[in-house]
Parts: C-alpha cells; structure tokens; sequence
C-alpha cells in the first residue's frame, strides 16, 4: 500500500514537472510570454508539486495533501477569473491553444479535478502493517487512549551508556475501538514505536527527519494494552551536558484527544 501511493504521488508530480517544462517551452522557443495571471497559475502549479514532492519524500501526509489542495483551489480562482476577463471584455480568448481549448481553460479544469480528488470522498483504506490489529469494521462507543505514566523521568542520562529505552503503556479505556494512526517526535534523538499483541510497529521519529512510515496503523479493543516503546539517543547531538525534554506524539480517533502527548525529561551527562 506504501509504495502505491509513493507511486501515485511521483506519477502526479512527474506530470505537473512535465507541464510547467511545456510553458516554460511555448515562452522559451515559441515566444509566448506570461501575463500576471498565467504567472499565478504556474506557481499554483509549483505549489501543488511542492506537495506531492513532500508525499514522495516523506510519506503521505494530510498537511502534504493541504498543500496540494490550497495551492489547486488558489490556481482554479485565478484561472476562473482569467477566463471571465477574456470573456466579459470581448468574447474573443487569446493567447495560445491546444486541442481548441486555451491554456487558461485547461488550467481551470485540471486545478477543479484535482480540488475535487483530494476533497473528494476516500474509499481506500491503509492497511495494518506490524503491530496492527486486524482490519475488521470498529465496534461502535467512544475509544480513548490512556498512556502511563504520561511523563517519564529518564533521571541521569549517562551519553557514554549509549541509547535509553524505555516502555510505557498505552491502553483504550473507552467502549469503541481505538485506531492508532501514526506517531512523532519532537527531536530527531528520540525515536517512537508501538508493541500491539507482541508484534512490533514502525518506528516514528520526527517528522522530516529520514524515512517516514506510511500505510501503517494499529486498533485497541476496548481494554486493550499495547506498549509505547521510547528511544532517546544522547550521542544525536554530539557532546551534550544539561537538561533533556522531548515528547512523543500519539495520533487517534480519540474524540477528547486526537494528539495525546508522552513526555520524557531528564538530564544528560558523561
């Protein structure tokens, strides 16, 4: 499921790259230079590759897909209104055309159907990697999502020790399921993973940091545990003496708290 969506988001980002090289040709070798609008429209364009760019490197994402639809939405508003110019001021289009249609309006019809896919209703589903529970339909009632301890005190951090784990519990104390999305870090020394039925998930780190996991997520029945397992690494920051606080970020269908928050502390020395 990771790699056909990696595969989907470069094919849709190999097309935007293959129509901004094509305006930058008919400037370039034909001579059509851009008015203020059509300039708009190609950073639009620039806009939405920019967040397919981010799926492919980093993992689908819905804040990527945000970019994809804001700049869409943005490009179909300047070309509506470009196409209404041509349209109140003389009834004659201008500019360049392809297949009968000119730029503007081709423009309008792909920056629409691809507001319209990434709004539009999902009707895949990611399936569970390591550490899921199997893919049935959740049970009705409220999940939520308890971890203890909430905050952990590492104590005295020895760097010469190497990596420290530590585990803590994470537990739906609702009556519905629980659907563990993904996770995140706050630092790119502390890394996250979650143990369900004895099967080891992914690991999360921070976001934007090396590879992210796609296509994963876990499912806690109601009174279900699992395991939070931690890892902080004193030695990512080279030499480092003083106070560590990091947090892990755990993403769910828990109405109360979608982004429940683990926090460690501590304080680093040789």
């Amino acid at each position: 499921m990771a790699a056909l969506a990696r595969a989907i988001n470069f094919l849709a980002l190999f097309a935007v790259s293959v129509i901004l090289l094509f305006v930058l040709y008919w400037q370039l070798v034909r001579g059509e230079l851009p008015g203020s609008l059509a300039m708009l429209q190609r950073i639009a364009l620039i806009g939405i590759g920019l967040g397919f760019l981010l799926n492919v490197r980093f993992g689908s994402s819905e804040s990527h897909f945000g970019v994809v639809i804001v700049s869409a939405a943005a490009g179909l508003a300047v070309a509506a209104r470009q196409l209404l110019a041509y349209a109140a001021a003389s009834g004659v289009a201008l500019g360049p055309a392809m297949f009968e249609w000119h730029f503007y309006t081709w423009a309008l019809v792909g920056f629409f159907a691809a507001v319209a896919l990434r709004t539009g209703p999902s009707t895949t589903r990611a399936q569970p990697g390591p550490g899921a529970a199997d893919p049935g339909a959740p049970s009705g009632g409220r999940p939520a999502l308890s971890v203890a301890p909430s905050s952990y005190d590492l104590g005295q951090i020895s760097q010469a020790r190497g990596i420290v784990t530590v585990e803590m519990a994470v537990t739906n104390t609702g009556d519905g399921d629980l659907e563990i999305s993904e996770m995140e870090t706050t630092c790119g020394c502390t890394r996250a993973s979650l143990i369900v039925d004895g099967k080891t998930g992914p690991w999360y780190g921070m976001r934007g940091h090396g590879d992210w996991p796609t296509g994963w997520s876990a499912r806690l029945r109601p009174g279900q545990r699992a395991a939070l397992r931690v890892q902080y690494d004193p030695d990512a920051h080279g030499i480092y003496r003083g106070p560590v606080d990091r947090t892990v970020f755990i993403y769910s269908n828990d109405p109360q708290q979608a982004r429940a928050a683990v926090r460690l502390i501590g304080t680093q020395g040789p």
